[in-house]
């Protein structure tokens, strides 16, 4: 006797084959001699920088085995369902091919591939949106005064404590959340009042969907196995600044910048980094934005680069679009887009047992 099962169970089933998937997007390849061709770029300013990149390991062809088997599955859910998951199917060959693909001739046409975002943002029109003026804040904080204030929010606020906060030698801030940690660097300072922002974007936005990702039903969402995940991941984290009252102007329009580089891509490093210069961005900051962009490919005088840093200002609009007419913390449910709803007709998408933040203000 055949024994049906039913269209959640189904669901269940293919989701926990996609999350077995063994490889992921590297979203922020990083050069083995960054900081040799960042020294050599700003000494003479007339060279393009030679990045090189480490081999990344990719399973083997066998690997595509796993994708025939989840086709078949595929095929017997309704269309609604079954379109989600051929294009997530697609999404992760299209980030294989791309990872392979780092530092090599063909890693921008692999990255367009991976990364069909429509770039259409109009960048004047949201310069328009009404924000705060940058505040007049004198008071900076170390790494460990950063981490003194990360710890009051994880620990006291949240209760997070199997979360770390560590210090490294490296320069910036950085999430990571399948280690469950947050790592700052020795020699960073920021403003207090640009603390709090990062708390936003970083804990309380980046950390939280992690953190209710895993009571999630489905365990591809936990492994971030979703089709423009990122754009929603860094677009949300922006909207959470913007109305909690900590997005300010100039914070906003580094945002806008980056879009603005992304859509100059077939530009060389030189051509980029002269462009910011021209507006008034230091040598470092100059660099360190084309830089952001130009990852990925190894000779920097060619078109090419990484669609990364257009999620920011894009999934921005993206998100207050949506605002407009759904209930926008759905998002924080976990690493979700707007589109994994349609799970919840279905009773797969958890909103028990889930931290929402409190200091987010949600009157817009």
């Amino acid at each position: 006797m055949k024994i049906e099962i039913s269209l959640k169970q189904k669901i269940i089933n293919i989701s926990n084959k996609v999350s077995e998937i063994p490889f992921s997007l590297k979203l922020t390849p990083a050069p083995l001699n960054y900081l040799k061709e960042k020294e050599t770029f700003l000494a003479s300013k007339s060279y393009n920088p030679l990045f090189i990149y480490s081999s990344y390991d990719t399973p083997a062809e066998s690997i595509w085995f796993l994708f025939d088997d989840i086709e078949s599955d595929i095929n017997t859910l309704p269309d609604i369902y079954s379109a989600y998951f051929e294009d997530i199917l697609k999404y992760l060959r299209d980030c294989y091919y791309l990872t392979k693909s780092i530092g090599k001739e063909d890693f921008y046409e692999k990255m367009k591939a991976a990364f069909d975002w429509k770039l259409d943002l109009d960048p004047d029109k949201l310069r328009k949106i009404n924000l705060n003026p940058n505040p007049l804040d004198n008071n900076i904080l170390d790494s460990a005064q950063i981490k003194f204030e990360f710890e009051s929010i994880l620990y006291d606020h949240y209760a997070l404590t199997d979360w770390e906060i560590i210090t490294d030698s490296r320069v910036g801030i950085r999430v990571r959340p399948l280690s469950r940690m947050v790592v700052i660097g020795t020699n960073t300072k920021r403003y207090k009042q640009e603390v709090k922002r990062l708390i936003v974007h970083e804990l309380e936005t980046h950390v939280l969907r992690q953190i209710n990702s895993e009571t999630q039903y489905l365990k591809h969402i936990a492994n971030k196995k979703i089709k423009d995940y990122i754009l929603y991941e860094e677009g949300f984290a922006v909207f959470n600044e913007y109305r909690s009252g900590t997005l300010y102007t100039d914070v906003f329009e580094k945002y806008i910048k980056r879009y603005e580089l992304v859509l100059k891509l077939n530009s060389s490093f030189k051509e980029l980094y002269d462009l910011l210069k021209d507006q008034g961005y230091s040598d470092s900051e100059a660099f360190d934005m084309v830089y952001r962009v130009k990852r990925g490919i190894s000779d920097t005088s060619k078109p090419g680069g990484i669609y990364k840093d257009a999620a920011y200002a894009l999934g921005f609009q993206k998100v207050m679009e949506y605002s407009l007419n759904n209930d926008v913390d759905f998002l924080f449910l976990g690493k979700l887009t707007p589109r994994e709803k349609i799970f919840e007709s279905v009773g797969l998408i958890n909103s028990d047992n889930v931290i929402i933040p409190r200091s987010i203000n949600k009157a817009l």
